[in-house]
């Protein structure tokens, strides 16, 4: 999962598409996926103090 600044998101399945060409973010079944990946990027860029803060994250 990738989420740009700009708030575009891509997922790609890597086993399926290791070319990343069919970007799977807006398809609803893979929904709760996307918030699973959404979560854990949101809290590893808190714990690496990334700069880029997910939407919504305050600063600590």
């Amino acid at each position: 999962m990738t989420r740009y600044s700009t708030g575009e998101v891509e997922v790609f399945d890597l086993a399926e598409d290791p070319l990343e060409m069919k970007n799977l973010a807006g398809r609803p079944e893979g929904r709760e996926r996307r918030e699973h990946l959404s979560d854990r990027l949101a809290h590893a860029m808190l714990e690496y103090s990334d700069l880029a803060r997910p939407r919504g994250a305050s600063a600590a």
